[in-house]
């Protein structure tokens, strides 16, 4: 059975594809663990535009966690390591297990991720823009 698109306008056509990515995109955001930002910036040395994921992760260290790019999505998991102490009076800093999505446009580049001080920051590369102008031959019978 065809799937009825919800974008639904008569000049806009082939964005299936688009459609399913904001829905899945819509089902990924029930979790707010961990916390994130993501920042914009221009490479200071070559002038194209960077995206910049942080995440915010006290008390994993690199062998926690993993980042897999599969197909179009960037995912992030932190595995729970070993608690070196079980006698807190307070535990405020949640350390559990997570699994964080991002889904990713074909053009975007993963360039590094890096972990400094609690922070888990991936850099990503957006190619410049190329535009796409092509005359049609228009034939006549």
């Amino acid at each position: 059975m065809s799937r009825v698109s919800k974008i639904n306008h008569s000049l806009i056509l082939g964005f299936e594809e688009f459609e399913r990515a904001l829905d899945h995109a819509a089902e990924l955001q029930t979790d707010s663990y961990p916390p994130f930002n993501i920042e914009r910036s221009i490479n200071k040395e070559t002038g194209q535009e960077v995206l910049k994921i942080i995440l915010a992760i006290a008390g994993f260290s690199a062998d926690l966690l993993e980042v897999l790019q599969e197909g179009q999505k960037l995912v992030i998991t932190g595995k729970k390591g070993n608690q070196a102490s079980d006698n807190y009076l307070h535990k405020g800093i949640a350390m559990r297990q997570f699994q964080r999505s991002f889904i990713l446009a074909d053009s975007i580049e993963i360039i590094s991720a890096r972990l400094k001080d609690g922070l888990l920051a991936i850099e990503l590369r957006l190619p410049e823009p190329k535009t796409k102008t092509r005359k049609i031959e228009i034939i006549t019978t």
